[in-house]
């Protein structure tokens, strides 16, 4: 496995480079394999910090900030802000890994300024050839991948196991797919996305999906939604009865594993992963495992973060460092919340930019375009169960806020559009 992942990290950065100098909107693919590029260099140091040798994402990052490197409008000027202000955590990083991994992740969320702007000037490219459609279907397929090695290494059936993307972290990778679901098309690759993704055995995506239906009700209030549902629904029931036909003792095991899934939130991934060959998992009530939730610890364990910090953050991509100054156990990478991840790491000033961001785009989604409405509704929403603008880890996860912008990319160009409309 480390042969091949050896093998990808270094294909990924020639394929990097190479799109660059063609400087073709293509790029936006390469997105899913950012993650692979740094790590052959941490493969041969036998290390697990890849975030220091990453450097296809320095060139990436680099390239469009030295070609899109300045804008006047009021979004581009957030945008700025919003990273620059996380520079004040800095001065509570005590040691010098600590602030590298700071910077770069303070640099990655400083290049989505630029794409901002590449992504204004190729929007009707994007449109017009149906890349939202493409990106989609990419991540689901590559989200497959993983999931059916993951199926291999854990020996579990396919649907039961959880973990598996393309940035081997399937909350981030199914973000992706939601935030994006709203711009698609095409309905079978809509359909299939949507079908992959309630098999991430994930709380707040069954909630975000709720959500997102709700909002199609409510704004379009046709009937297309609810003939998807139904046929979304007959095409699980009849997948899963012929899963469960062939093999009946699955039944069972599957009761107790997303029994397992619901009631212990994140722990449960890895109860599942190392017991799930055994047939006595004890199952409780989802109430009871709700309550039991890690998140009510961390959020309190965030706001104590920030509070010895003097409210301006522990630094960005170090909470799980300093956890246990404040009796918590390094298990955890973020809050499993957004708003509190970005809160305990880079501050106040911090988060009140971000929240700054959101709602002008929010604002101007609600005017100009309300398929982007309803994907930023879904963002925001899904932020308070996962922090996915980036995250401390083996995977290089602030690709989500890329996409992020290419939705405050395409609000523009509807404003823009439509006040062209307007004056001709």
């Amino acid at each position: 496995m480390n042969k091949l992942i050896f093998t990808l990290s270094i294909l990924s950065n020639f394929i990097i480079i190479y799109a660059l100098s063609k400087k073709t909107i293509n790029v936006i693919f390469l997105f899913a394999i950012l993650a692979f590029s740094g790590q052959w260099l941490s493969l041969l140091l036998n290390t697990n910090e890849t975030f220091f040798f990453s450097y296809a994402e320095f060139i990436v990052v680099l390239y469009f900030i030295a070609k899109y490197h300045s804008h006047n409008t009021l979004g581009y000027k957030l945008l700025a802000f919003f990273p620059l202000s996380c520079l004040l955590s800095l001065s509570n990083v005590s040691d010098g890994i600590s602030a590298v991994k700071s910077i770069f992740y303070i640099t990655m969320l400083l290049g989505g300024t630029s794409f901002f702007i590449f992504f204004k000037e190729k929007i009707r490219e994007i449109t017009f050839q149906h890349y939202y459609d493409k990106i989609v279907l990419l991540w689901t397929l590559l989200g497959v991948f993983y999931k059916v090695s993951n199926t291999i290494a854990y020996d579990t059936p396919f649907l039961l196991m959880r973990s598996g993307s393309s940035l081997w972290a399937s909350n981030h990778q199914a973000l992706i797919i939601l935030i994006l679901v709203p711009l698609v098309k095409n309905r079978i690759i809509k359909s299939i996305s949507i079908l992959f993704i309630l098999f991430h055995l994930s709380r707040g995506i069954y909630l975000t999906l709720f959500l997102y239906t709700l909002l199609e009700l409510l704004i379009y209030k046709n009937g297309q939604i609810i003939k998807g549902i139904i046929k979304l629904s007959l095409a699980i029931s009849i997948s899963v009865s012929i899963i469960f036909f062939i093999n009946p003792n699955i039944v069972e095991k599957s009761f107790n594993i997303l029994s397992v899934r619901l009631t212990l939130g994140g722990a449960g991934s890895n109860y599942i992963e190392n017991e799930v060959k055994r047939q006595d998992i004890k199952t409780n009530t989802v109430i009871a495992g709700v309550i039991k939730d890690d998140r009510f610890v961390l959020a309190e364990k965030s706001v104590e973060l920030l509070k010895e910090s003097n409210y301006m953050g522990v630094g960005a991509g170090n909470f799980r460092k300093n956890l246990p100054s404040v009796d918590f156990p390094p298990v955890y990478s973020n809050a499993h919340n957004m708003y509190l991840t970005i809160l305990s790491e880079n501050g106040v000033i911090a988060l009140f930019s971000f929240a700054a961001i959101m709602i002008y785009f929010l604002s101007l989604a609600f005017l100009y375009n309300r398929k982007v409405f309803i994907a930023l509704c879904l963002f925001s929403f899904y932020g308070l169960f996962s922090g996915q603008i980036y995250e401390e880890g083996t995977e290089i996860s602030f690709i989500d806020y890329y996409f992020l912008i290419l939705l405050f990319a395409i609000v523009e160009s509807s404003r823009r559009l439509k006040r062209e409309t307007i004056s001709t």
